[in-house]
């Protein structure tokens, strides 16, 4: 073979090895990145935080129609009367990325649904030991985005200790303000306390039932 020849050769397949090594780096990178993103935004829904999805969602059209009809267009979730799904831990498998997109999987040990919203909303017992969800991202303006993610789950842990600072104001306001409602008033703070209280009762004996199993 003429030297010359061999040398070119050579030389292509360095730049395809070299490319190789470039594509499989950037996509590692793009894999860490878009795990990072999940991980924080399911770790912050997880431990409560009521805005989490203003930081981390952006929503197809769609949804966005249909959160638009929500208060805060769906990017902030009331633990106190907003649908959930109550969990106990989960577990983040990994990331695929294709392109500008993603997609991964994350297992939860479920332990209640809730049904209803506002002061109608029950918290209903459903436990599931691998509770699927599929998360779904999208790279826009230099950065990943959880898009039209499902329902919040929250710990179970963090929609007790919700509930107990809303009966600790509650009970607050009681002391210094309820001489001055009038009867209506008085009514609808009765009803607000009684659903914050039953809650709350439930949601113990969640806890309770868990630590039993465990």
């Amino acid at each position: 073979m003429p030297k010359k020849i061999f040398v070119f050769k050579l030389f292509v397949i360095f730049l395809m090895i070299s490319a190789c090594n470039v594509d499989t780096s950037n996509s590692s990178k793009a894999e860490e990145e878009a795990k990072k993103t999940v991980e924080s935004f399911i770790q912050a829904e997880f431990n409560g935080i009521e805005d989490a999805r203003s930081e981390f969602v952006i929503f197809s059209p769609k949804r966005k129609m249909q959160e638009g009809k929500r208060e805060f267009k769906g990017l902030v979730n009331e633990l106190q009367y907003d649908p959930l799904i109550v969990v106990d831990s989960y577990q983040i498998m990994d990331v695929r990325v294709f392109d500008n997109r993603a997609e991964t999987t994350v297992f939860f040990t479920s332990l209640a649904k809730t049904e209803g919203e506002g002061e109608d909303r029950k918290i209903i017992s459903d436990h599931r030991d691998k509770d699927m969800v599929q998360i779904n991202l999208v790279y826009e303006n230099n950065g990943w985005w959880i898009i039209d993610p499902p329902l919040p789950r929250v710990s179970l842990g963090a929609m007790i200790e919700k509930f107990k600072a809303i009966l600790k104001r509650s009970d607050e306001i009681r002391e210094t303000h309820l001489a001055g409602l009038d009867e209506e008033q008085m009514k609808n703070w009765m009803e607000s306390y009684n659903y914050d209280k039953t809650s709350l009762e439930i949601l113990e004996r969640l806890k309770a039932e868990n630590i039993n199993k465990n």
